[in-house]
This record gives structure tokens, C-alpha cells and sequence, in this order.
């Protein structure tokens, strides 16, 4: 503000001079001079004025380094005693300390003289104790006969009781490893189970005997079992001639190996039997009714080669050959019309007369969801897409396949397969026919064949035939063959007549 005057004041026109009160008028150098002059005393103030606060902070400043001096005199004063106390307490506690160490030899010195009294009545007490136990062995020496025959007796109790244990463990073992487990799969390779039953069914086995290397020129002799009740687990011998009946709202299901199952339906008459040199392993002829089948080529076990087909299935003007597939074949003998239809796999189908002389290439093939029909000669009727209605029965009809085993069973079947089991059944065998031929030489010594007639019966002539047993715990079964042949029968290693492992021998006049 003061420069924005100044520069008013020198822009500003200058005032005309005026006359002094002396009556005159002032130069411009006078002017200038006065100037200067109240220039040069303002300077020499403020130098002044400099200087005058110079000396008081000169003042100041020594003023002030006398008070640092002091406190530094203090501080270290004050260092000093602190120092004296710091001093006077670790002496205080030195002297504590000592006073603790006596105190603590004091003490260690009382204890040990104290434990060396404890260790006198210590060995008072180990001889107290040494001289009880003396007397203790006394008295037993004078009870160990009383004693020793109290042990014996308990011993002979628990070695009786470890005995029977074992006995009675080796018994169900061998219970386990020896009978067959029912209704769970199978176990055996030469076996057939039955897994579930619905209303009443029978079976019963067809056997042909036919002549051995004994008697060139003796004949086939067929026998027809008894009919027997099946139940769920019921075990079919496989590899024979099994005819089974269902009737009105009756089925069973036979599972015939890992991969395969087989349904008879109600109101049916079907024949199970095993070919080992056609062109299928299982042949089945259904007589009257329907069947289903369900076929898991993947885990068939003892089907798994060797044959074109697995399974064979007939009926009087129909055959059809199967390798792996879900299906059913229904026979009407009143009318005499085969029904074959296919849920899922393949099927292949021909009249009798055509299977017998031409290949399966020729025949009637059929996929999934189709069916064919045939009449009484083998003709095709009728050949199609199931209905929705028909697949439907045909997928309710179908056994279920179940193909996991348990523990149980693998272990079971694994010992089954054994070399020395294999052995002994060879075994038993071998005496089965040294006791059929001793029962056929005990014919011939006795006489009776020099009457010119066979026995009825062995047991009425005393020849030891109905009352001698076989290796399997099964009676010899004596039957007349024809007029001039006798057969001797063993029920072999399944006790069940008419089967494949029954072993027999012929006898003539």
C-alpha cells in the first residue's frame, strides 16, 4: 500500500511551491536533502534497535546455559543416589540369599538324618517281611499235596472243556464246508438252485441207465423218480433229465449258473436237461405253458464257450437257439402255436425238422422287441413289433438276474474245488464200485441166477444188497432191468437217484 502511495504521490502533479511562513520559498535540493537526512536517522534507529535485541538474546542465551548446568549438577545427583540404592538392595538381597542357603543346608542336613533312620526301619520291616514270607512256605509245603491234586482236577476240567470247544468248532467248519448253502447262489458246478417259489411246483428227475463196458448186450433201462415239492433253495442236480410242473398261479425261478435264469410260468410243463456234445449246453423243451429266460452271456461260468448256443429251447414245432438275451417262448398244445418273443439280445428261430438239417443262418432272427409265431407245422404265422402291452408283460415276467455272491459262497466254492477233495470223492467212488461188484458176485456164488430168474429183491435172499450202505451213507438200490438183467444202483456223491453222478453196474442171467 505504502509503494501504490508513493507511486500515487510521484504520478501525482506536483503542487506549486509555496511561500514559507518566513515569507520565502524552499529549493527543490533542500528538499532532497531533508530527505536523505530522515533516511539516514530511521537507519540508525533500527541498527540501534538490532543491536539492543542482540544483547538480550546474548542474555538470554547465557542466562539460559546457566540453568542447563544446573540441571545437568542435578541429574547427575540424582544418578548418583539412585546408583547408592541400587547398591544397598542388591546387598540386601545377597544377604537374603545367604540366609536361604544356610537355611537350606540346615535342612538337608536334618533329612538325610532323617532318611538314614527311615533306612534302618526299612531293613527291619524286609526282615519282618523275609521271615513271614519263610512261614508262608512252610504252609504251603505242608498243603501242596491238597493243592496239587485241586489243580489237577481243574486242569482236566479245562482241558476237557478246551476239547470239546475244538470239537464242536471243527464240527461246524466241516458243516460249512461240506453241506451246501441253500438259496443263496450256487456253490457247485454240477448244481442247479431254486431262488424263488410262488404257489405250488413239483420235479422230478428221468435217469437212462444204459449199458457199461461189463455186459456188451445189455440195454438202456429209463427210470422215472417220484415227483418232489420245490422250496426256495431247493438244489436240482444239473446235468440231468428234470421235468417240472407249476400249477394255476404258480411260478418258480431256477437260477442254472451265474449268467443264467430261467422262469416257468403257471399251468407249464417244461424238461431241463444237459447235452454236453450238441451244438448248446442246455436244452430245454417246453411240453405245455410258457417260460422266461434271462441270459447274461458276460458272467455265465460254466457256459462261457465250447457251444454255438447256450441254451436250446423247444417246444413240439419250434426251436430256438440263444446266446445271451431276455425272452419267453409260450406253447398252446390245443391249438398247437408256438409264441417266441424277444425283450432284449437275440433270438433265432426254425421249425424242428429245419434245425436239424440246415445251420442258424438260415434261420428266423429276431431283435429287440420283436416276437414271431408258428404254427402246428412250423410255419411262420405271424412275425412283428411287440406292443407296448406285450413288452410290458414280457419285462414283468423276466426272472431278475442277480449275479453277486457272498463271502460265504466264494470261500465255499473255492474249497469245493480243491485237489484233495476232487481226490476223495475219487476215492469213494472207487469203493462204491468194488462194493456193487462184490454185491453181483455174492448173486452168482449164492446160486440164485441157476434157477433161471433174477431176485425181486436182494434183502429177501440175504444177499447184503438193501442193507449195505454206500460211502455216501445212501442204501444200494437193486432193480430188475428186464427179465434177464439186474441193476445195481449207487445214489453217488448228492444222495439223490436218476441224477448224472449216480454210478451203477448190470448184471445178466
Amino acid at each position: 500500500m505504502e509503494s501504490k502511495k508513493s507511486n500515487q504521490e510521484d504520478t501525482s502533479p506536483q503542487p506549486k511551491s509555496q511561500p514559507s511562513k518566513q515569507g520565502g520559498l524552499m529549493s527543490r535540493e533542500s528538499e532532497v536533502s531533508m530527505q536523505e537526512l530522515s533516511d539516514a536517522c530511521e537507519k540508525s534507529f533500527r541498527e540501534k534497535g538490532y543491536d539492543r535485541r542482540k544483547e538480550g538474546f546474548d542474555r538470554r542465551k547465557s542466562t539460559l546455559t546457566e540453568y542447563e548446568g544446573v540441571d545437568r549438577r542435578k541429574e547427575v545427583s540424582d544418578r548418583r543416589e539412585g546408583f547408592d540404592r541400587r547398591r544397598e538392595e542388591y546387598d540386601r538381597r545377597k544377604e537374603e540369599s545367604d540366609r536361604r542357603q544356610e537355611e537350606y543346608d540346615r535342612r538337608k542336613k536334618a533329612l538325610t538324618e532323617y532318611e538314614g533312620s527311615d533306612r534302618r526301619e526299612e531293613g527291619i520291616d524286609r526282615r519282618e517281611e523275609a521271615i513271614d514270607r519263610r512261614e508262608e512256605g512252610f504252609d504251603r509245603r505242608e498243603k501242596a499235596p491238597t493243592e496239587a491234586s485241586g489243580i489237577k482236577d481243574l486242569l482236566k476240567k479245562r482241558t476237557f472243556i478246551i476239547r470239546a470247544g475244538l470239537i464242536i468248532l471243527l464240527i461246524v467248519v466241516a458243516f460249512c464246508f461240506t453241506v451246501p448253502i441253500p438259496g443263496l447262489g450256487i456253490i457247485n458246478d454240477n448244481e442247479y438252485i431254486v431262488t424263488r417259489v410262488e404257489g405250488r411246483a413239483n420235479m422230478k428227475y428221468q435217469a437212462d441207465y444204459s449199458k457199461g463196458n461189463v455186459i456188451d448186450n445189455a440195454p438202456s433201462f429209463q427210470i422215472d423218480g417220484e415227483w418232489i415239492p420245490l422250496s426256495e433253495g431247493t438244489v436240482i442236480a444239473a446235468g440231468s433229465r428234470v421235468i417240472i410242473e407249476t400249477g394255476a398261479e404258480s411260478t418258480v425261478d431256477i437260477l442254472m449258473d451265474d449268467g443264467m435264469i430261467v422262469r416257468v410260468a403257471k399251468n407249464s410243463t417244461v424238461r431241463l436237461e444237459e447235452k454236453q456234445k450238441t451244438t448248446s449246453r442246455i436244452q430245454v423243451f417246453v411240453t405245455k405253458g410258457r417260460m422266461f429266460c434271462n441270459i447274461v452271456a458276460a458272467n455265465l461260468n460254466r457256459f462261457k464257450s465250447g457251444s454255438t448256443f447256450k441254451m436250446e429251447v423247444s417246444t413240439p414245432n419250434a426251436t430256438c437257439g440263444v446266446r445271451g438275451t431276455i425272452f419267453s417262448v409260450d406253447y398252446q398244445p390245443e391249438i398247437g402255436i408256438t409264441n417266441a418273443a424277444v425283450l432284449v439280445g437275440a433270438l433265432n428261430v426254425t421249425d424242428p425238422e429245419t434245425a436239424i438239417r440246415s445251420t442258424f443262418s438260415s434261420w428266423n432272427d429276431l431283435r429287440n422287441g420283436q416276437m414271431i409265431q408258428l404254427s402246428r407245422d412250423g410255419r411262420v404265422m405271424d412275425k412283428r413289433n411287440l406292443s407296448p402291452e406285450e413288452m410290458n408283460i414280457l419285462k414283468e415276467g423276466a426272472p431278475v438276474l442277480v449275479t453277486a455272491h457272498t463271502v460265504f459262497e466264494n470261500i465255499e466254492r473255492s474249497w469245493r474245488r480243491t485237489w484233495w477233495l476232487t481226490l476223495y470223492d475219487f476215492a469213494r467212488k472207487q469203493r462204491a464200485e468194488n462194493e456193487m461188484s462184490a454185491i453181483i458176485t455174492s448173486v452168482y456164488q449164492r446160486g440164485i441166477i441157476a434157477k433161471g430168474t433174477l431176485p425181486d429183491t436182494l434183502s429177501d435172499k440175504s444177499i447184503p444188497g438193501g442193507d449195505v450202505k454206500d460211502p455216501w451213507g445212501n442204501s444200494y438200490l437193486y432193480m430188475r432191468a428186464e427179465q434177464n438183467y439186474g441193476l445195481v444202483i449207487s445214489a453217488g456223491p448228492d444222495g439223490k437217484y436218476n441224477t448224472p453222478d449216480d454210478l451203477y453196474r448190470f448184471f445178466s442171467l
